[in-house]
């Protein structure tokens, strides 16, 4: 027989979770303060994965409390001194950033079969890409296959490029970013990438410049120079989408070439949180040269 928790043991839980949700308000107002003052990249790694460990345990203690009672609270918070399989440790996986100088938060770990999921239904919608001339049919293709865990496919994305996409990027590119919230400015884009394919990586210079069209005001200019990793592929290549981390980490392009309208289209992500990520509008380049 299950043995049932007594009403003072459930007064006991609710008591619990209060203080963890406390705790982390707290954590919330407190580390992350701490991990933006950070200067060196080091230090602000060692401080993301603090953050994500406590994150992880209040989590597991908030759930044994939900699902379980007061005798799995007492499980989900206490720290084992022995056991026969290792405990899930967070640790954090962190895509590669156009700046030396990026002050983003480095992504969680991931979640065994989180992006092969969520891969299911935007990546099949690909197909459709052949068809795509004209402006609706491109907003339309780009809907079919927006990623909604955007955070778990770049937790699984492969920092390296085909020498057939990377001719697809070379040369001198403008365009502008459409925001889904239209009372949110647009934003100018352009870049200019030059180089070649050395032992299967990207080599040369790579620059992308974001300009606010409300005060016409370059707030972003991203350089990388030698090997270029701030393009790669999503879930192992399978995808016909270039992934572009264009804004230091804290904004993603998943990119397409519409042969049709010859001109480069895709969806724009952005981080919304420490470790989360929105699409928030969309993206359209022409090669200038």
């Amino acid at each position: 027989m299950i043995p049932q928790d007594s009403p003072a043991d459930l007064l006991r839980c609710s008591d619990r979770l209060d203080q963890i949700t406390a705790r982390f308000r707290h954590l919330d107002a407190t580390d992350y303060a701490d991990y933006l003052a950070l200067k060196d990249q080091e230090a602000k790694y060692r401080k993301a994965d603090e953050i994500l460990g406590k994150i992880w345990l209040m989590v597991m203690a908030d759930l044994g409390i939900r699902n379980g009672g007061a005798q799995a609270l007492g499980s989900a918070t206490s720290s084992p001194t022995t056991s026969d399989t290792a405990s899930p440790q967070p640790s954090s996986s962190v895509s590669p950033s156009l700046s030396a100088t990026s002050t983003s938060t480095p992504l969680p770990a991931s979640t065994p079969g989180t992006a092969e999921t969520s891969t299911i239904t935007w990546h099949q919608n690909e197909k459709k890409l052949e068809e795509v001339s004209s402006d609706k049919e491109a907003r339309d293709f780009l809907e079919s296959v927006a990623i909604k865990d955007i955070a778990g496919e770049l937790r699984g994305a492969s920092w390296t490029i085909s020498e057939e996409r990377f001719q697809k990027l070379t040369g001198t590119y403008s365009g502008e970013i459409v925001f889904d919230d239209k009372a949110k400015a647009n934003w100018l884009i352009e870049w200019e990438i030059q180089g070649q394919i050395e032992e299967g990586n990207p080599k040369g210079t790579g620059n992308i410049t974001l300009t606010n069209t409300k005060d016409g005001k370059t707030f972003s200019r991203s350089t990388n120079r030698g090997t270029l990793k701030f393009m790669g592929s999503f879930t192992n290549g399978q995808s016909q989408s270039i992934l572009i981390n264009s804004y230091n980490d804290d904004g993603y392009i998943q990119l397409y070439l519409a042969k049709r309208m010859d001109r480069l289209i895709g969806n724009y992500y952005l981080r919304k949180g420490p470790v989360d990520f929105e699409k928030v509008g969309t993206v359209s380049l022409i090669r200038k040269k």
